[in-house]
């Protein structure tokens, strides 16, 4: 399992972040997945494609990167319910179809990554993604 967080804020903010920093100065939400073709799964659950749902962003303390303004819009127009209804979707989804997972706990992070979302940014604040050190690979 790898841990990936998210962090809602704009791009200069975050630009010399060290992840102990940005835990402390932004509001966050996290999640641990088996791999990161949780988050292409993530995004087909959400929108029904499963396109990779994020970009690198090569920075000085190491590879960020920044959710697919599609996703963020998808998550944004969901309400409770269709939060509910993509974590069932999902957890049917690999990678998580491997293992025994119960889909109320995505649907739970989703409803937290949606409240990310819908937290008060400025008008260029962006969703952040930071992945374990080890696991910071592309698809």
């Amino acid at each position: 399992m790898i841990t990936i967080d998210f962090f809602r804020c704009e791009q200069g903010q975050i630009d010399s972040c060290s992840w102990d920093d940005a835990f402390e100065r932004f509001p966050s939400t996290g999640i641990s997945v088996p791999d990161q073709s949780a988050l292409s799964s993530l995004s087909e659950a959400l929108t029904g494609d499963a396109s990779y749902p994020v970009k690198c962003l090569p920075m000085a303390v190491g590879p960020i990167y920044e959710l697919s303004s599609d996703l963020v819009v998808a998550i944004r127009r969901s309400d409770a319910e269709s939060m509910k209804d993509a974590g069932v979707r999902w957890a049917q989804l690999k990678p998580w179809n491997e293992f025994e997972i119960n889909p109320m706990d995505l649907a739970g992070f989703l409803l937290e990554l949606r409240t990310l979302v819908d937290s008060h940014g400025g008008p260029h604040s962006s969703i952040f993604v930071w992945m374990e050190p080890n696991d910071q690979r592309g698809p």
